[in-house]
């Protein structure tokens, strides 16, 4: 995936290349880690060499998730870098939301061979959350449309100019990153129907959210919340990565 800027690294070859540039342009006071990452070559022994911890509850999960846990915490930790914080654990909150630093909002993400991580010490920003979703197909769309879709959000994939699987996977991301944003303010699980995506800009890449219940009072009812989000190459043929990002005001 070089199109992606990445660079090739000396380190372990379960992290096979990693950047730091930032895939929503200059204007957002946010740093960025993303990098690829080869399950295959994951074992337990590289939570040390990289000194990430590795949680009982993730020891006790199934090799993908380990690596994918590993690969993400990786990224997060070097967002600390970035923002030249002292290196610490980001732990694993009770309802499996990462723990960022005092003064910092982040979030992580990742997706087969592929994860991300945005921090931000901007008191402006009150949430930040990012999503890496790989092309959903027409099957997987057909089984989880009826959760996932609003009448809106229904009514915007009928007008895209981009590929249904797309822009599907387009909105379900969205909605992932609103979620992760908000979660820190609203500390509580709600529903892909509580917003709905109801306006999408192909060519400045950027979307809009209307919250359709008020979630705290920063968010109440009716607000509209801006996001961006690209549409990254894939290594496997006629595939792309979805990434969505949305930074929530103070």
């Amino acid at each position: 995936m070089e199109t992606l800027s990445t660079q090739a690294l000396p380190g372990p070859p379960f992290i096979r290349r990693q950047s730091c540039e930032s895939w929503w342009g200059k204007d957002i006071d946010i740093v960025q880690v993303a990098c690829l990452y080869d399950p295959a070559a994951y074992d337990d022994t590289l939570y040390d060499k990289v000194a990430v911890v590795l949680p009982a509850d993730i020891e006790k999960a199934v090799p993908k998730r380990r690596a994918e846990f590993l690969a993400g915490r990786y990224c997060a930790q070097h967002t600390l870098t970035l923002l030249h914080h002292a290196p610490v654990h980001i732990g694993v909150g009770e309802r499996r939301n990462p723990l960022w630093p005092k003064g910092i909002r982040g979030s992580i993400s990742h997706s087969t061979g592929m994860a991300v991580a945005v921090a931000t010490q901007d008191a402006r920003i009150s949430g930040v959350g990012v999503d890496i979703e790989e092309s959903m197909e027409r099957h997987v769309i057909e089984q989880v449309a009826g959760e996932v879709l609003t009448a809106d959000d229904a009514a915007l994939i009928a007008q895209c100019a981009i590929l249904p699987e797309q822009s599907f996977t387009l909105i379900f991301s969205a909605k992932e990153s609103f979620f992760k944003a908000a979660f820190p303010l609203v500390g509580r699980y709600f529903d892909f129907d509580t917003v709905s995506v109801v306006d999408l800009d192909e060519v400045h890449e950027t979307f809009q959210l209307r919250l359709n219940r008020p979630l705290h009072p920063l968010l109440p009812e009716g607000v509209i919340v801006e996001g961006r989000f690209c549409l990254l190459p894939y290594e496997k043929p006629r595939k792309s990565i979805v990434a969505t990002l949305v930074v929530l005001e103070a």
